[in-house]
């Protein structure tokens, strides 16, 4: 369950201004520049703290958070939604079970080509979709298998996730205050879920 000073944050007239508040637990990439990109990323670590599996779960959520941006059916998105289904599941198979074998299962579900040959603008939505999912997995094998990357901590990736589900609404005409309150706001409810 999430405390309620975080809550309080997710909830507040501008959240931006209130993550900000938080520490900044890792460097952000050089692509997360805005205070809306700090500000989640701030809270959602603030959030998970050092447990895997709350990172999955919340970067989990931020992902089912921008899911109606990306229809089933889309014909001309740069990835279809068939890659970010596989990828929230094998997040949800390593949450309703964490093995190693569903840590194998979700680094499997990572191409990291995909991005060199899938989309290079920075502004489509279904990119940064694609890369929350991308970071979602992460959370669950990051630090724990190793292999040909290694992404950052579960917490950051999860941080990462919610950034990147923040950006993809936010190209898709979201007022970035909005996007990040409706982010953290799923965040809540998936950590919630699980108290």
């Amino acid at each position: 369950m999430i405390e309620n000073t975080l809550r309080a944050m997710a909830e507040a007239t501008n959240p931006v201004a209130a993550m900000n508040e938080l520490p900044l637990l890792a460097e952000l990439p050089s692509w997360a520049t805005t205070d809306a990109d700090a500000a989640i990323a701030r809270w959602t670590a603030a959030s998970v703290a050092d447990d895997r599996g709350a990172a999955a779960r919340a970067a989990q959520g931020a992902v089912i958070a921008v899911l109606d941006r990306l229809p089933p059916d889309a014909e001309d998105t740069v990835v279809g939604r068939e890659w970010v289904d596989a990828q929230l599941a094998a997040v949800s198979t390593w949450l309703a079970e964490p093995s190693l074998a569903h840590q194998e299962l979700a680094r499997a579900s990572f191409d990291p080509t995909r991005q060199m040959r899938a989309w290079s603008d920075f502004d489509l939505v279904d990119g940064w979709i694609a890369e929350a999912a991308d970071f979602a997995v992460h959370t669950v094998w990051s630090g724990a298998l190793e292999g040909y990357m290694a992404p950052p901590t579960p917490r950051v990736c999860a941080a990462l996730a919610a950034v990147c589900a923040a950006r993809a609404l936010v190209s898709d005409g979201v007022d970035p205050s909005g996007a990040i309150a409706r982010i953290a706001s799923a965040i809540v409810k998936a950590l919630d879920a699980r108290a």
